[in-house]
């Protein structure tokens, strides 16, 4: 009799986990294969930008982004790095105190205001150049007045497919990397800046389906999903080292086999970007930039 209730459990288990096996559906996932512009609609992933990073100290004269590095959005591409800040700015200061080491996107020189220049706000120059969003998009109201990258996915909008590249949304991946260290110049007399590190702090995320609303590109127009979509997952804290060597961090990834498209915006308040000096760095006059790499990937060869 006992033998014959066991049995009678065990089938009943069996019967019960086979139930919900079959009621979950197998996640399907998202596919755009990098180094296939024509699948991508015209653009090959991985897709990079470009950030400057700047900071003065007791400049002569201005300095400007590299124009040759930062480039406008094309909107060409089902899956696209639609949006990177074009320079983010440290401002500009009389001296480096070893004291008081950090500073701000906002241009402020953190527990030693008074050496924050009181005429040029910004490392090259009159105003503080970092960015920060302006919308009234509700989706967006977290993101909203921070200094903001945006990926756009209309993977869903592909209208060739094949094995390594589908019509699902998500499955993708930002990552960040310094093309080198803080420097003056290229020339022989330049000056380097070793061991900084950048750092990204209370990283926010959002999405938005009205994707034309936020990018205003004339690519975007007539996409929006009948959902708003899920925001994507954000590293709350990434630093990046400032080094020829620098190794790439994520930001980011998108919902897997997320059913709707739109454009994700992974954000950050101004203050909470900040560039660590060494202490133990000889730091003369002068503007030093140096640049970031951001890179929208999928790993699929």
């Amino acid at each position: 009799m006992k033998l014959t209730k066991i049995a009678s459990l065990v089938m009943t288990s069996a019967t019960v986990l086979s139930t919900v096996a079959a009621a979950t559906p197998a996640i399907i996932q998202a596919k755009t294969q990098e180094g296939n512009k024509t699948m991508n609609g015209g653009k090959a992933l991985p897709d990079t930008n470009h950030s400057t990073v700047g900071i003065g100290f007791s400049q002569d004269q201005d300095a400007k982004p590299d124009p040759n590095k930062h480039h406008d959005d094309d909107g060409v591409g089902y899956l696209r790095l639609q949006y990177v800040p074009a320079v983010l700015d440290f401002g500009s200061h009389t001296k480096f105190n070893p004291a008081a080491p950090i500073f701000t996107a906002a241009g402020k020189n953190l527990n030693n205001s008074g050496n924050d220049s009181a005429t040029s706000k910004g490392y090259a120059g009159a105003d503080n150049q970092t960015p920060k969003l302006t919308t009234t998009n509700p989706n967006l109201s977290g993101v909203n007045g921070k200094t903001w990258v945006t990926v756009v996915d209309k993977q869903d909008s592909r209208t060739d497919t094949d094995d390594k590249n589908n019509k699902i949304t998500g499955d993708w991946q930002l990552s960040v990397k310094a093309d080198g260290p803080l420097t003056t110049g290229k020339d022989a007399d330049a000056k380097t800046i070793a061991g900084a590190t950048l750092a990204f702090s209370n990283t926010a995320a959002a999405a938005a389906g009205y994707v034309f609303g936020l990018t205003g590109s004339v690519a975007d127009k007539g996409y929006e999903p009948a959902y708003a979509p899920l925001s994507p997952t954000a590293t709350k804290k990434l630093t990046v080292n400032l080094a020829a060597d620098s190794t790439a961090v994520q930001v980011g990834t998108a919902p897997i086999g997320s059913s709707n498209g739109g454009a994700f915006v992974f954000a950050w308040d101004p203050s909470d970007i900040q560039l660590a000096l060494p202490t133990d760095a000889n730091i003369v006059k002068g503007t030093y930039t140096t640049s970031l790499t951001w890179t929208l990937s999928t790993g699929i060869k």
